[in-house]
């Protein structure tokens, strides 16, 4: 019970604010004190302690005392699983919600055919994994709940190594602070840590220190905002994804405007509701359209109540995006997606000031592209 209740806690950490709610400047003056990482694992300590810095000492503790007591029953129960080798595979790719379309078509001309696996579905943590995390407790002793993050994800390796074989093993998993040593881990392994980028990224130290084998990434601007975060300099490849430049077939343009959702709360949600109002009374077509994992749906259709909302089941966000002549988002994907398909950008800079403030400190991609911003939008008509 102890052990799903941590499990359940670990959740909340960072996502339980935005990224863009931390200060930057400090963000920036923690990460300068700490010295060179001298190897994979101190990038995952280092990594771990940005985020303990994000989250506050009281989540820090509470979830460092419970896994006190989880920690060496998790190890133990999970060392008599047994996995069953199915078939030998070149390449396996961990889903944990979202599909291998984000995985550039390089990777697969490189290492061959991809498998998608669920994510933590099994786990085992054979005798060399048992003395791989002795090694990692030597040194860090006290740091628990460090140690049982280390604990599961490699529990979750071992049980694909042993299954599928595999020479690389491909994740998006920048964001956790397990990744650098899962990378020395496969190192011992013999296999590849590949990470893949999945989504919009902006300054945080929450994915500071992150080191892969390979890590491909979207444009040469991530390469320069990771390396002010301090990931390894020599894991980066620059390569897109076929999504980002996908084009709807046969989409007409449906709407003028559409705004895309993100972590939405009642206040901003009332806010883009009453925008989007604006638009509409002057006689622009419009839409709003939830993020499919991130927006909590029922407050969706509680707050935007003047426009039309759209359901994401019924098409995917390559044609949600096409068929609109114009997209408005605060911080998104969709935007780079939209620039690829030479749509207007729009940047909310009113359902939430505070946060397009910080944009420009956090080398938001999209403030360096042709783009307006919805107070100008609101003013004039501009499209």
């Amino acid at each position: 019970m102890l052990v799903d209740f941590l499990k359940k806690l670990a959740n909340l950490r960072i996502k339980s604010k935005d990224t863009l709610y931390y200060d930057v400047d400090k963000q920036k003056e923690y990460l300068a004190s700490f010295p060179e990482p001298k190897d994979e694992i101190e990038r995952s300590f280092f990594q771990y302690q940005c985020q303990n810095c994000l989250e506050g000492n009281v989540f820090a503790f509470v979830t460092n005392f419970i896994a006190m007591f989880v920690l060496l029953p998790y190890v133990f129960l999970n060392s008599f699983r047994k996995v069953e080798s199915l078939e030998h595979s070149t390449s396996v790719f961990i889903d944990d919600g979202l599909t291998s379309r984000i995985i550039p078509s390089k990777i697969r001309e490189k290492y061959g055919e991809v498998i998608s696996v669920n994510f933590g579905k099994l786990v085992y943590l054979n005798q060399f994994d048992r003395a791989f995390l002795w090694k990692v407790y030597k040194r860090y002793p006290l740091s628990f709940y460090f140690l049982f993050k280390c604990a599961i994800k490699i529990a979750i390796y071992r049980a694909i190594i042993n299954r599928y074989h595999p020479q690389v093993i491909i994740a998006y998993n920048e964001f956790s602070f397990t990744s650098s040593l899962l990378t020395q881990y496969c190192q011992q392994n013999q296999i590849r840590n590949i990470n893949v980028m999945h989504g919009e990224k902006v300054f945080t130290i929450q994915e500071a220190f992150a080191s892969f084998h390979e890590y491909y990434v979207w444009d040469t601007h991530y390469v320069q905002l990771f390396l002010k975060m301090r990931q390894n300099p020599l894991q980066f490849i620059i390569e897109q994804p076929e999504f980002l430049h996908a084009i709807a077939k046969s989409c007409d343009v449906v709407y003028d405007f559409k705004y895309y959702l993100g972590n939405d709360n009642a206040t901003t949600l009332q806010a883009i509701d009453k925008c989007m109002l604006i638009l509409q009374n002057k006689g622009y077509r419009v839409c709003v359209r939830p993020h499919p994992r991130i927006t909590v749906f029922k407050d969706a259709v509680k707050y935007i109540t003047h426009v039309p909302l759209e359901a994401c089941e019924e098409k995917d966000c390559i044609q949600s995006i096409q068929e609109s002549k114009a997209i408005i988002a605060q911080c998104s994907t969709v935007h780079l997606q939209g620039y690829f398909m030479n749509k207007v950008l729009v940047v909310d800079d009113i359902s939430n000031p505070f946060q397009y403030a910080k944009l420009l400190d956090m080398d938001f991609i999209i403030i360096t592209k042709p783009h307006l911003l919805l107070s100008d939008v609101l003013e004039e008509d501009l499209i």
